[in-house]
């Protein structure tokens, strides 16, 4: 039961870059970024719309991932940076994932999966940086809106509900270090 995944996309620079012709079969797609800088990393693909689809926006060094879904088309990738840069455009795909319950650790932004879901679960985190985001979104094979399942300012330990099937996907926007567990 194969599942064709579009080859990963790759560029490098420095500084405030474009890239034309980027090719988006549409779906999730997964932005894979270094940064080496002190100031504004921000990625975003771009398209004829008005919205454009924006997958990091931090200050100073970056290394790590994030995920949305693209509708398909073909984008225009749009770096702003003051330092070196890498950018990895991939486009999971699975045919099968990991089992629940599995655990994760992380110190700041992160894509996990492909992992295998079956309904309602419950979602185990904790976050500890000073301050800052902690987002934790689920984003299904085929899905056209992530399922939301934390989205704490600051500290956080605690647990939730979650409804998600099939291969999915799981965000993490964090600033600090922080744990998951999904059962």
């Amino acid at each position: 039961d194969e599942v064709d995944q579009p080859e990963t996309q790759s560029f490098s620079g420095s500084g405030q870059e474009v890239e034309a012709g980027i090719d988006i079969e549409g779906g999730l797609v997964v932005v894979e970024g270094t940064h080496d800088g002190e100031s504004n990393f921000q990625v975003s693909l771009e398209d004829d719309s008005d919205f454009g689809e924006s997958f990091v926006n931090v200050i100073g060094d970056f290394d790590g991932a994030q995920a949305g879904y693209v509708d398909a088309g073909e984008y225009i990738l749009d770096v702003n940076a003051d330092g070196e840069w890498t950018v990895d455009i991939v486009q999971p795909r699975a045919a099968s994932g990991d089992t629940l319950p599995q655990s994760f650790s992380g110190d700041g932004p992160a894509v996990l999966g492909p992992l295998e879901f079956d309904g309602t679960g419950v979602a185990t985190g904790s976050h500890d940086p000073d301050s800052g985001n902690y987002q934790v979104r689920i984003f299904e094979q085929g899905g056209s809106f992530p399922e939301l399942v934390f989205n704490e300012i600051g500290a956080f330990d605690g647990e939730t509900t979650y409804d998600a099937d099939g291969v999915a996907w799981v965000d993490i926007n964090a600033e600090g270090e922080w744990t998951l567990e999904l059962e």
